[in-house]
């Protein structure tokens, strides 16, 4: 048997493996045994980041038009990911990602922006 696999209980002369891999699907049912092996696929969920907080932050400071995009979009990155459209949602992740960094910089080079020219009317200003 691989590594991976483990004997989870021995329930009156059958043995239970728990298959974390398709391949170890088919190694335990072409397992010529005369027990039963019992086989349970463990689902891997992938906990990945939507870039919500971010979105929203960048939308109350940055870009509100931006920020409303990239919340939409992070908004259906997860209800793709949730219905189990892991491609989908993945392309909705990357796309919400790619906007708040652009809009985290447009805003950035605004704030920066203003405060130069802040600063400059404030020295002419004073002569």
């Amino acid at each position: 048997m691989k590594e991976h696999l483990k004997d989870c209980s021995r329930l009156e002369g059958s043995t239970s493996y728990a298959a974390y891999d398709p391949e170890d699907v088919d190694l335990l049912s072409n397992d010529h045994c005369d027990t039963t092996h019992h086989i349970i696929r463990e689902s891997r969920t992938q906990v990945t980041e939507s870039y919500l907080t971010w979105s929203i932050l960048n939308c109350m400071t940055c870009n509100p038009i931006l920020g409303l995009v990239a919340i939409t979009l992070s908004v259906m990155s997860t209800s793709s990911l949730n219905q189990g459209k892991d491609r989908t949602g993945q392309l909705y992740r990357r796309a919400a990602y790619k906007l708040n960094v652009l809009t985290t910089v447009l805003g950035a080079a605004t704030y920066i922006s203003l405060y130069m020219v802040y600063i400059m009317t404030d020295m002419l200003d004073i002569t």
